[in-house]
């Protein structure tokens, strides 16, 4: 997939593919189901041992407390299941539920002793798959690729030492044995004191995994916080690190000895903890799942709706809304390379590289970029979900963004024109000021001498002659004086509009009253195109006859002229002035207004 600038965009946390589901997501959709299904029968087995009353174990204290937790544990599971995007979760789930049972089977001496062996390893990885949850939900606030090397090495860690632990010890020489004091079908040789330092390795192994989890959970709060996601990962992770510490504690507590009274206070309260903790880890999960679906449908719903009644401009807004992120970007490439404009027009900065992004094509190409201010809910769905006929929707938003980018641009056009006119025209006010102006003043004095000594010498002709010469250069210098003033004049760069407008008034052979609200002085450009409007106003009234009311005023951003009675002569100029800077004019019957934007 290439991207507009001719290569394809990096996406951090996730870049799955947008096929549709084949043999492959079927394949795996069975092998998770069947994964739920067989921790579910583990669990009816321990029921069923609990049930006969022949279990030992810190779970058969409670049994009630222990199968509400496998419930909920699966439960969980099973519904996070129904999401692609948490399948995965909902397997760690079905598999700590396995894990959380497994005790009950391996206390049952009537069961076979490979039976027995097996759950006694399986138990060993509650702590482990708890702690897996909690690092498989942090993609919020680390990358993909860091979340899968916290995963491998967490479980590699603890398989190794639980496997080690497996092939070492032997339960008929471990004087702290309790649920099974016989049966290791894995043993491979009796080594009782490297047992013994595997299991405190395990311990500490147990407590860094706590520490390690509690720290992914407050890196998620912190990056949901910055980011205002609403996914729900910092309720998995929070209740995955407090799952994990007490199943710490517990396993501390079974270490230091078998139990003389496993109903005491010192056994029950951290079991019960992890009971209670873990099934807030089902219900966390089960919420979040919720929420996917929720969202799943709202981006089914938003789809239909692109496609039947599209809203014009909205297209950013609405999916910020669906998609719960305040921070998402809709960028539409322009055809240049990397260059993208805003739903508005603007022209905007391409996509962050590390930011994880939605490329919606059609066959021409790229038709926009949905940039996710925050891990993306439904990577991969949102470019299913937009099908054919609403990318027809999406590529009208960018017409239309595209159009509004060349209108944009033509006004700034506009407006360099006006001023570059205007610096110019300033430019031969002061050449004339200062060259021709005085240049005339100079002949004009010459003038005065000649004029003189031709009285001193008597040449009536001559002094006649030089008389008329001075008149009119007078004259050409008043009129180079008038024209070095300029359209604009000085009060109006030095003072402001207002003062501008009433040295008008004063100057006008037409009366003009002036209403002015002006609290501070609005962008230059504004104000000359304020000034051009009213000079025009008073020109034509010139021509005509009455008086003339302006009232300058400010509302909100923009400036509000408003000129009675209504000129009645071409206001081209001053209509294009107007134009070039955003505003508007609208002549009536009666009156003539203008609204400028200050911003």
């Amino acid at each position: 997939m290439e991207s507009p600038a001719g290569r394809r965009p990096r996406r951090a946390g996730t870049t799955e593919a947008v096929q549709p589901p084949g043999t492959g997501h079927v394949s795996r959709t069975i092998a998770r189901w069947s994964v739920l299904l067989i921790a579910a029968a583990v669990a009816l087995l321990a029921l069923e041992l609990l049930l006969d009353g022949n279990v030992v174990g810190l779970g058969a204290t409670d049994p009630v407390t222990t199968m509400l937790a496998a419930v909920a544990l699966l439960g969980g599971a099973s519904i996070a299941m129904t999401t692609d995007r948490h399948a995965e979760l909902g397997v760690l789930l079905a598999l700590v539920a396995v894990a959380w049972t497994a005790p009950l089977v391996e206390g049952d001496a009537r069961l076979g002793e490979l039976t027995r062996s097996a759950a006694a390893v399986a138990a060993g990885f509650l702590i482990p798959l708890v702690a897996t949850v909690g690092i498989r939900s942090g993609v919020g606030a680390f990358s993909r690729s860091v979340v899968r090397r916290m995963t491998i090495v967490n479980l590699c860690a603890a398989s190794i030492i639980i496997g080690a632990t497996a092939l070492v010890r032997d339960p008929l020489l471990d004087p702290d044995c309790w649920r099974n004091c016989s049966a290791n079908s894995f043993l491979l040789g009796s080594l009782p004191s490297a047992a013994r330092v595997l299991e405190a390795v395990f311990l500490g192994y147990a407590f860094i995994a706590s520490g390690a989890a509690l720290w992914i959970a407050l890196r998620v709060a912190r990056a949901a916080s910055r980011t205002g996601s609403g996914d729900g990962s910092v309720l998995v992770t929070a209740s995955a690190a407090a799952a994990t510490i007490a199943g710490a504690v517990l396993l501390a507590v079974e270490a230091s000895g078998p139990p003389s009274d496993p109903t005491a206070l010192v056994y029950r309260i951290p079991f019960l903890a992890t009971a209670v903790l873990l099934m807030l880890l089902a219900a966390a999960a089960a919420i979040v799942a919720a929420r996917e679906r929720r969202r799943l449908a709202a981006l089914a719903r938003f789809s239909d709706d692109l496609r039947q009644t599209p809203r014009p401009g909205l297209l950013e807004a609405d999916l910020r809304r669906v998609l719960g992120d305040r921070r998402l970007r809709v960028l539409f490439p322009t055809g240049e390379p990397g260059r993208f404009v805003d739903p508005s027009g603007a022209a905007v900065p391409p996509p962050d590289p590390t930011s994880s992004t939605t490329e919606l094509r059609r066959p021409g190409g790229t038709i926009a970029v949905v940039e996710h201010g925050t891990r993306p809910a439904t990577v991969g769905v949102l470019e299913r979900q937009i099908g054919a006929s609403a990318r027809i929707a999406v590529d009208n938003e960018r017409i239309r963004a595209l159009i509004l980018a060349e209108l944009a641009a033509l006004r700034e056009s506009r407006a360099r024109i006006v001023e570059t006119g205007d610096t110019a025209r300033r430019a031969i006010e002061r050449d004339l000021h200062d060259r021709a102006q005085q240049s005339l003043l100079a002949a004009l004095f010459e003038l005065g001498l000649v004029r003189a000594r031709a009285s001193e010498c008597g040449d009536v002709e001559l002094e006649s002659r030089a008389r008329e010469v001075m008149t009119r250069v007078d004259g050409i210098i008043a009129q180079l004086r008038e024209l070095a003033h300029g359209i604009f004049p000085m009060v109006l760069d030095d003072v402001g509009i207002e003062a501008a407008v009433e040295h008008l008034a004063e100057s006008s052979d037409v009366p003009l009253e002036v209403h002015a609200d002006l609290p501070d002085r609005v962008p230059r450009v504004v104000e000359r195109a304020v000034y051009a409007v009213v000079r025009r106003a008073v020109e034509c009234a010139n021509a005509t006859v009455g008086a003339i009311d302006v009232t300058l005023e400010r509302s909100g951003d923009d400036v509000r002229v408003r000129i009675r009675p209504a000129p009645r002569c071409d206001l081209t100029g001053a209509r294009d002035r107007v134009g070039a800077v955003g505003g508007s004019m609208v002549v009536s019957e009666d009156r003539m207004e203008v609204v400028i934007p200050c911003g």
